[in-house]
């Protein structure tokens, strides 16, 4: 069984396809990548890059309640999270031929993202600051 994946790479402006052959990977004994789709196959590429943003369509392409499911690690708590999508993200990906969509270190950029945002809105508006300090 062949996964296709489309990994993107933002920083560098760059992409390239990849073809998983899942009975090929290495695995622990505990791990079983028969189904590697949906939130198996995310689980396997954070694995690979705990940074990335990883979008997965579900094993069953043509039930019309298949989901993607959108995977990342919590740059908070260190752990993945999954998310479950309805709508037509499963069938697209179909389509395209693609089994999964990775964004590599996406999570790292979103972060830095939101901590500039984050430090502009404090300079703006000194009273959240001090809203916040009274709190504690």
């Amino acid at each position: 069984m062949n996964r296709r994946l489309l990994l993107i790479n933002p920083a560098a402006r760059c992409w390239r396809l990849e073809t998983l052959q899942v009975e090929a990977l290495e695995k622990d004994p505990r791990e079983d990548y028969l189904v590697l789709s949906g939130e198996t196959l995310c689980q396997y590429l954070l694995r690979r890059d705990a940074g990335a943003l990883v979008i997965a369509r579900g094993p069953l392409p043509f039930l019309s309640g298949n989901k993607a499911t959108v995977g990342y690690v919590s740059p908070l708590t260190g752990l993945p999270h999954y998310s479950l999508v309805g709508g037509r993200a499963a069938a697209q990906l179909f389509n395209l031929g693609l089994d999964a969509i990775g964004f590599q270190s996406a999570n790292q950029q979103i972060s830095k993202s939101a901590n500039r945002q984050i430090g502009k809105s404090q300079v703006r508006n000194p009273q959240v600051s001090s809203a916040r300090s009274s709190w504690s």
